[in-house]
């Protein structure tokens, strides 16, 4: 990375920028690096800077186009901070720097998306009610008590069907004797 002054040739602020060197030894002409709003000043421009790093011409840019806004995965728009100071190209390779936070900002920020709901048993329960299987022992007690479950005889002593099956075999031969 070479440090270049860049100068807006409307308002003639002045910022030194970070620019990759150049390696392609067939660009031995001038770069052109477009020099986005909010990175040195609020205009869009386009600086020329030859193979010494100096910089030979400003150049205004009559149109911008814009993009559709950029989202990150919270929906917050990524245009309301400007993430361009925290990118760096160099060729084909975009680099990001993080955003550098005092220990204090970092704990604010992390406690933000900290935030958990501490559920209960019972509110787990009743969340996941349907999917809770009725021989579920950890459960039982909430299972008991479930008027939306729907209860039989055979149900509530935790009988299968063969169980059941047998238990009435028995029954009728203990009848028979």
């Amino acid at each position: 990375m070479v440090n270049v002054n860049i100068i807006c040739p409307i308002c003639k602020k002045c910022k030194e920028l970070s620019i990759p060197e150049f390696t392609d030894p067939q660009k031995s002409h001038l770069l052109t690096i477009s020099i986005p709003k909010g990175m040195i000043c609020e205009h869009h421009f386009q600086a020329f800077v030859d193979k010494n790093y100096i910089v030979r011409g400003y150049q205004k840019v009559d149109i911008e186009l814009k993009n559709r806004p950029l989202y990150n995965i919270t929906g917050k728009n990524l245009e309301d901070h400007d993430i361009s100071k925290h990118l760096t190209i160099e060729g084909n390779l975009v680099k990001f720097n993080p955003i550098k936070y005092s220990k204090g900002e970092a704990l604010e920020i992390q406690n933000k998306f900290e935030k958990k709901k501490v559920m209960s048993l019972r509110d787990i329960y009743n969340e996941f009610w349907e999917f809770i299987d009725n021989k579920n022992s950890f459960f039982s007690d909430f299972i008991k008590h479930d008027k939306r479950r729907k209860t039989s005889d055979l149900e509530n002593e935790n009988l299968n069907v063969k169980d059941f099956i047998l238990s009435l075999e028995n029954e009728i031969q203990n009848n028979n004797t």
